[in-house]
């Protein structure tokens, strides 16, 4: 191993070399055959993990804690997530182009423990989500290991919690309306009563924030999920760079209005301010800056102020704003199936493993004490071969059908 940990399985996988990975294995099983007297690989490998308690070498941890599947996760590696994720599958059985295969999830999805360790190995599908690769969480096997859990307990849960969240703020809701449709007389009561204010202003901060937390819910459906993530990058990235800029635009030009307009105090560079902010809406009063001791600089700076705040500035915001749309609309799909996971971990996360544990909601096959992932695989290439065959047999049954049908006119018109 090197000082970071990493063995040769890990080095394969940061320089994505899955043959070599391949082989290396092999020739790993092979040396632990003949140390425990085996030519069969199998029991090799058994042998390896039970009687001889030698951990595998694809299952050891590096330093940070990561295998060479959890590595090629973390580090977003799609070629080589993949290949390490399908040779691990093992086959049931097998009917034609149909197969039931079993995915082993002591690397992809570990048991969630609800004592808090900071040197737990961490499954690769929560670094996939917590990393936000949204290549990775659109692997098939990803996504329909987060479909079972989704269907098992996720879906139930979802929406037991979502009526009840509208139930409460239905409720909150009324008894606000109710509140402010009070008698005259009772509201002069609370005039003047320094708390029944600041009542009032929580109520308002709380009712933004309660039905702000419906977005969460939101977040779930294919319709509505990738939209609340387009407002949050919009929000955070687009407006939040947008109004640093523009705070340096109307601190210099609210001073520079201060100063011509002969305003006094704190509150006459204020009411610069609420000028300046009310110009970049374009609701500003030309009497104002017309009517100063320096009209002609007030109307100059004014006019620099519109084009370039109100022209450039904000068509900025507006192009910016249009370039994440077609960023998130374009990976739609993708952005759902990562949002609908982080809420299967979310809901996960907060049950006992009591919960998880029981039968309606296990979503695993529990195979000799190990967890797997049971899918069945179609191979569309098969049906697509015979489809090909199908249609050759019949471009030569009509070409000898042609055939025939020639030698019999050729035939009559001899005749």
């Amino acid at each position: 191993a090197d000082s970071n940990g990493n063995n040769i399985l890990h080095l394969l996988v940061i320089h994505k070399l899955p043959k070599i990975y391949t082989k290396v294995k092999q020739r790993w099983l092979e040396i632990q055959a003949d140390e425990n007297f085996s030519s069969d690989e199998e029991n090799a490998e058994n042998a390896v993990t039970k009687e001889n308690k030698v951990i595998p070498l694809w299952k050891r941890l590096n330093k940070d804690g990561f295998t060479p599947l959890t590595l090629a996760a973390k580090l977003g590696q799609i070629e080589m997530f993949s290949f390490l994720l399908e040779e691990r599958k093992i086959t049931q059985w097998s009917f034609g182009p149909v197969a039931c295969v079993l995915y082993p999830l002591d690397q992809v999805d570990l048991e969630i423990n609800q004592e808090d360790d900071d040197d737990k190995p961490v499954g690769a599908l929560e670094i996939i989500v917590q990393n936000a690769h949204v290549e990775l969480i659109m692997h098939p096997r990803l996504i329909d290991l987060v479909n079972k859990k989704w269907e098992r307990f996720a879906r139930r849960i979802f929406f037991r919690r979502f009526l009840v969240t509208l139930l409460y703020l239905l409720t909150f809701l009324l008894t606000t309306i109710l509140d402010q449709s009070r008698v005259e007389t009772l509201k002069r009561y609370h005039e003047g009563c320094t708390y029944m204010k600041a009542q009032s202003a929580v109520l308002a901060l709380a009712a933004i924030i309660g039905w702000g937390y419906m977005l969460f819910f939101v977040m779930a459906f294919r319709l509505t999920g990738p939209f609340v993530v387009m407002i949050y990058e919009m929000l955070f990235n687009d407006v939040l760079r947008f109004f640093i800029i523009y705070a340096v635009f109307l601190v210099g030009f609210s001073q520079a209005f201060f100063v011509l307009f002969d305003n006094n105090g704190f509150s006459g560079f204020l009411l610069s301010v609420k000028q300046s902010f009310l110009g970049m809406l374009g609701d500003f009063d030309l009497d104002a800056y017309t009517e100063t001791n320096y009209r002609y600089v007030s109307v100059i700076l004014l006019i620099v102020y519109i084009i370039v705040v109100t022209i450039l500035l904000l068509n900025l915001l507006i192009a910016m704003m249009g370039d994440t749309y077609g960023n998130v609309i374009e990976g739609a799909t993708q952005i759902w199936h990562l949002e609908r996971a982080r809420i299967v971990f979310a809901i996960e996360n907060e049950m006992s493993g009591e919960e998880r544990n029981l039968d309606t909601n296990k979503y695993w096959t529990n195979i000799d004490g190990e967890r797997y992932l049971q899918v069945e695989e179609v191979d569309d290439a098969s049906f697509l071969h015979d489809d090909t065959e199908e249609e050759d047999a019949n471009d030569d049954a009509d070409s000898k059908k042609d055939d025939r049908t020639k030698r019999l006119g050729s035939l009559v018109t001899e005749i």
